[in-house]
């Protein structure tokens, strides 16, 4: 980009703006079009904003873009408001007219209805109540762009409800109802949603995170965050979950029968499991008062000592492999078509041997990078040392027969699995006596 005499200008105001990635996509893009152009960062404090709208034909600006937590106040600042932004109350898009005056747009609605329509192509608006985190200028644009969508029932959940009940008051239709719920009811107001959409700032890089229990969520509902920096907040993560584990509890959603490897030690290792007195033997210090075997400790004990590790494996393998052949016996009982078997590091430990089809749950590798460090206790330094004992996903996704995406969002996830599953179930007539019909899920990163 140069900048000279003739160059037009424009950027994005908000306080913070340093996160905002449209001066990185505007630049590209003019750049790419070879447009005299220039898109700058402006951060401007809440106190100074209609200053600096006021400012923008004085210094030669085009326009520019508003964000947090500029959208609503700027209404009251510009000259003229296109209807769409009147009737939602908030403002995302400021034109200097030739005259000086300045126009205000809000492109926000569309944009999230755009994102919604190409990510989550087969989402309808008759799926389930919408649940909206947040009742700020984004959150206006959201509801509105639901009501014209035809969502017949939106729930937004705010920590100032007076805040909340403005936006139902303003933006609420005859077809379309809207409730408000304080934050502590953000877990309860889930259940039979639909939708769930985060319009608040908690979670973007330098705010603090974004805690909800996503539990109560039906798995078929997507999750959509308007934070994009980081790319994947802690919300989304839930959401899509540590993969393997989310993409496990779909399958159980499914009505398939799921044997979770991972489960079984938690309970072996969980106070009154039967390998507590071999762990506590074999490792003298990691039994808990309560009587259980404190993991985090046991591992520190294990990670680094291969003649440990393996010790610890020469316990629990026989025991999980007792539960997993009455896992099988109990479903074969049941003339069940079809069983699966959650098992981590399922190659390393030749587990595929033992299935008829395996299925590889995989991210991509900035999202799972950024999944697993954001556990406690974990370092990039450690997050090493565990992939370097595992074998490439390249090859995994490679060896697998069927490969399910759990970085793209919940309901591409469930779809997937859903047609994994029918194809499983209509493949051979079910696994009864001795032979074997189970599928086994593998893991990207553990």
């Amino acid at each position: 980009m140069k900048i000279i005499g003739t160059t037009r200008l424009a950027g994005i105001m908000g306080w913070p703006v340093a996160h905002s990635r449209s001066p990185l996509l505007h630049g590209f893009w003019m750049d790419e079009n070879a447009v005299d152009g220039a898109y700058l960062p402006l951060p401007v404090r809440p106190e100074h904003i209609e200053e600096a709208l006021r400012a923008l034909p004085i210094l030669g600006f085009r326009g520019c873009n508003l964000t947090i937590p500029h959208k609503q106040t700027a209404l009251s600042v510009v000259d003229r408001v296109e209807p769409l932004a009147r009737r939602i109350g908030a403002v995302n898009t400021i034109i200097v007219a030739p005259d000086g005056t300045l126009e205000a747009w809000n492109t926000d609605a569309f944009g999230f209805r755009e994102n919604l329509r190409e990510a989550v192509p087969d989402w309808h608006p008759a799926t389930g109540p919408a649940v909206i985190l947040g009742a700020g200028g984004s959150a206006r644009a959201v509801v509105a762009a639901l009501t014209d969508a035809g969502v017949a029932e939106i729930r937004i959940v705010n920590r100032t409800l007076t805040r909340a009940e403005a936006v139902a008051r303003d933006l609420s239709t005859s077809a379309t109802r809207i409730t408000v719920h304080p934050w502590d009811e953000a877990s309860q107001v889930q259940r039979n949603a639909g939708l769930l959409v985060n319009t608040t700032s908690l979670g973007m890089t330098g705010e603090p995170p974004l805690a909800l229990d996503l539990s109560s969520l039906p798995p078929s509902a997507p999750v959509v965050d308007i934070v994009y920096v980081p790319l994947e907040t802690g919300l989304l993560a839930a959401a899509i979950g540590m993969g393997k584990s989310t993409a496990a509890e779909m399958v159980r959603q499914l009505g398939v029968p799921l044997f979770d490897a991972d489960r079984i030690v938690h309970r072996l290792l969980a106070q009154g499991g039967a390998a507590v007195e071999q762990v506590s033997a074999a490792f003298p210090g990691v039994q808990t008062a309560s009587g259980g075997i404190d993991r985090r400790l046991l591992g520190q004990r294990v990670f680094r000592d291969q003649a440990a590790l393996e010790r610890l494996e020469q316990i629990l393998h026989p025991m999980v492999a007792t539960a997993e052949r009455r896992f099988l016996d109990s479903a074969r009982a049941r003339r069940e078509l079809l069983a699966v078997l959650d098992i981590p590091l399922l190659f390393e430990t030749g587990g595929d041997r033992r299935c008829d089809y395996v299925l590889v749950v995989s991210a991509p590798a900035l999202v799972q990078r950024q999944r697993v460090l954001q556990r406690p206790g974990m370092t990039a330094i450690r997050l090493a040392a565990i992939l370097a004992k595992q074998m490439p996903d390249p090859e995994k996704r490679r060896r697998a027969d069927f490969v399910v995406p759990t970085g793209l969002g919940r309901n591409l996830t469930l779809r997937r699995l859903q047609a994994v599953v029918r194809f499983l179930r209509g493949k051979k007539p079910g696994f009864t006596g001795g032979s074997r019909r189970a599928a086994c899920g593998g893991s990207r990163r553990r």
